[in-house]
């Protein structure tokens, strides 16, 4: 049996989040500083705490709804873009391109 499509849940966790944080502006400012004054190790702690309850236990290939920082996590670091700023070359991993040119060093960004 095929795996149900993500997308509604995902559409639905972003509404969750929106409606969560939206409701105040004030207290997302509040709430957007108060992140942003915790330490990397903090912060860390907490996006993993949450995907393990979530019961993520690797980036997936593909956004796949477990939940939504995976999913855009997933999203963003399988991409060409991503491979490209890592590498800090154009390398077009998900880009068609000749094979002549996959012979020759990419380009620096």
């Amino acid at each position: 049996m095929a795996k149900a499509r993500p997308i509604p849940l995902i559409i639905l966790m972003i509404k969750t989040v929106v409606w969560l944080n939206w409701r105040s502006s004030i207290r997302m400012r509040a709430s957007l500083a108060g992140w942003l004054a915790l330490d990397l190790e903090t912060r860390r702690a907490i996006i993993d705490a949450a995907l393990v309850e979530a019961g993520v236990r690797a980036l997936p290939p593909r956004p796949l709804g477990e939940h939504v920082v995976a999913d855009l996590m997933a999203f963003y670091f399988r991409s060409s873009e991503a491979n490209d700023l890592a590498y800090r070359a154009l390398i077009n991993r998900e880009v068609c391109r000749p094979i002549a040119i996959t012979t020759r060093k990419p380009a620096a960004l």
